[in-house]
């Protein structure tokens, strides 16, 4: 095997195990930098991930005559603990393509989560000190996009199911992202620690403060 045919791999493994690598990325982030902000958005993306699973499984149980079989080394079975898990108890799952799957939850949900940012910072954007939230914005719809061509181009997901799999996850982004916003002031958001505009207005204290000489 060649270094780039064994690169090509290990990147198809990444875009397969997607939703726990972004996970445990962002867990291990928020614990190197101490940053309580990115740890809210690992746990609201896996509760995200819990509950599409859970209306996935409610869903199997009703209608088990959509559901295809799959070997737990298939490459639609996304998930690194869950594949393990699946090599030891059960070789062989069902799952749904045309159903909401936690893969294109997790792609929603940054989606949603990037859009609710942008309300929520909608002064500081305009004031020009929160510019890395549209980098931000960009990458997520980047991930997004490319996880979709790899899970679509794979077989893993119709058309409709990666579309209700994005909404269902833009949804659940959103309203995580705008409601611990709002219930936090806007600090639990916080993830780059960009000055809060508009608590300095509304105390009536100046924007900018110089030091004294």
């Amino acid at each position: 095997m060649t270094f780039w045919t064994a690169t090509f791999h290990s990147i198809l493994y990444v875009f397969q195990i997607l939703p726990e690598v972004l996970v445990c990325g962002m867990v291990l982030l928020s614990l190197l930098l101490s940053n309580s902000s990115v740890l809210t958005v690992a746990a609201a993306l896996g509760a995200t991930q819990f509950l599409t699973g859970t209306v996935g499984s409610i869903l199997l149980r009703v209608m088990p005559g959509i559901a295809k079989q799959s070997s737990s080394l298939d490459v639609c079975n996304q998930g690194h603990i869950g594949r393990a898990w699946a090599r030891l108890l059960n070789p062989a799952q069902n799952w749904i393509a045309s159903t909401p799957t936690p893969y294109m939850a997790t792609l929603g949900f940054f989606g949603g989560w990037g859009w609710a940012l942008q309300q929520l910072y909608s002064e500081e954007i305009r004031a020009g000190v929160a510019s890395p939230i549209v980098g931000t914005t960009v990458t997520f719809i980047l991930i997004m996009l490319l996880g979709f061509v790899f899970r679509w181009g794979s077989g893993c997901e119709t058309l409709s199911g990666a579309a209700i799999g994005l909404v269902f996850g833009a949804a659940m982004g959103f309203m995580g992202a705008f409601s611990i916003g709002m219930a936090t002031g806007r600090r639990a958001t916080n993830i780059w620690g960009i000055p809060l505009l508009r608590d300095r207005i509304n105390g009536g204290a100046a924007v900018y403060v110089c030091p004294k000489n």
